[in-house]
């Protein structure tokens, strides 16, 4: 009877068990699975904002490249007239700029002066784009406050050379809507968003995205500020070594992947890609979130039938039981019982003495 009992009280103990270990197998294993999706989506991240940095860094070196064309126009010009001493030549500019000069674009000599129609000449020579053409450089500055306008503005700045020498620049001046458009790319759907910062952090340009959100105009500041502090060090320390990399931040309770990498033939330029962690693998979210509620509806079919199993088990070994041991007539125990009793009372009570009476009833059957 104990052996049976521990076989009845063990055996929903077992069972219960390999339904837990066998639900937490599950769980780690779609865990696992969680971890390669997303492994997946950031190579496929990295891949994309190569792709677009490329695409970017083509559009603005295309415009790069319309400049240089104009400045070699300019230095044609001062070689078909002849122009050969510094005075010559700074005469030369000087009525270039006061005949061809726009607000857009302008020429400058060595000096970094420039003549705009409608105002004084401006000095330029300050301007890092002017310093880095000068040098021979061809570059695109960060986002500047037009001294024309008071608008915000970016410059193209190219070299105008002229026998092996840099005489003076010229400069192409794009609005922050116009530079947006050469910048701006369609990502997942519309659902991802881009940043330009330059290596301190300050953003040059952003997605008009909704959840493109700044509370400064510094990246990491911003990241900072929304509790991704691991994150910002590791952006800056990549960026500083100028290396790629990918980050995982979560902003406003959304998960958010972010890859980066610099714009490598825009000096002091990087591209930070984002995208929200449902836009990337929507599908694959909701199947695990379906097979996690499958999962739960085997369990819940697995311990109710569990439980009916002992339920009937339980009833019919009652069943069984009074039927050996209840006497039909009576109600009371059957003789059967009473030596499975006996048994059980002489075992628990070796080396005690019992005695048994035995008494008869005449006439029993009329009572």
């Amino acid at each position: 009877m104990d052996e049976r009992r521990f076989v009845k009280n063990i055996l929903p103990v077992v069972m219960v068990l390999l339904n837990l270990g066998l639900s937490i197998s599950v769980v780690f294993l779609m865990k696992h699975v969680q971890v390669l999706l997303d492994s997946d989506v950031q190579i496929n991240l990295v891949e994309i904002v190569n792709q677009n940095k490329d695409a970017i860094a083509s559009r603005l070196l295309l415009n790069v490249n319309s400049l240089d064309i104009v400045s070699n126009k300019i230095t044609e010009a001062i070689k078909t007239e002849e122009r050969s001493n510094g005075e010559q030549i700074q005469a030369f500019l000087t009525q270039y700029g006061e005949n061809n000069n726009t607000v857009n674009q302008f020429v400058a000599d060595k000096d970094g002066k420039a003549f705009i129609p409608g105002k004084k000449t401006i000095d330029i020579s300050g301007r890092s784009y002017f310093r880095l053409a000068m040098s021979g450089i061809s570059s695109i500055s960060d986002r500047l406050i037009s001294r024309i306008n008071g608008e915000d503005v970016f410059v193209i700045s190219v070299p105008l050379y002229y026998e092996k020498g840099v005489i003076g620049t010229i400069q192409q001046v794009y609005s922050l809507r116009e530079m947006y458009t050469i910048c701006s790319l369609s990502l997942f759907s519309s659902q991802g968003y881009m940043y330009i910062v330059n290596s301190e952090g300050y953003v040059i340009i952003h997605s008009g995205h909704p959840n493109c959100y700044q509370k400064s105009d510094n990246y990491f500041r911003d990241l900072y500020a929304n509790n991704n502090p691991a994150a910002s060090e590791q952006i800056k320390a990549d960026i500083r070594k100028n290396r790629s990399g990918f980050v995982e931040t979560e902003i406003g309770g959304k998960k958010i992947f972010s890859a980066y990498t610099p714009l490598d033939k825009i000096h002091d330029w990087y591209l930070i890609t984002s995208v929200p962690t449902n836009a990337v693998s929507p599908n694959a979210n909701t199947v695990i979130r379906l097979f996690y509620v499958v999962l739960f509806v085997i369990a819940l079919i697995f311990s109710s039938s569990l439980s009916y199993f002992l339920w009937y088990k339980n009833k019919q070994r009652a069943n069984l039981e009074r039927i050996a041991f209840v006497d039909a007539v009576t109600g009371g125990n059957t003789y059967n019982k009473f030596l499975i009793d006996v048994a059980g009372i002489l075992r628990k009570n070796q080396g005690t003495t019992f005695f048994i009476v035995k008494f008869d009833i005449d006439n029993f059957k009329y009572i």
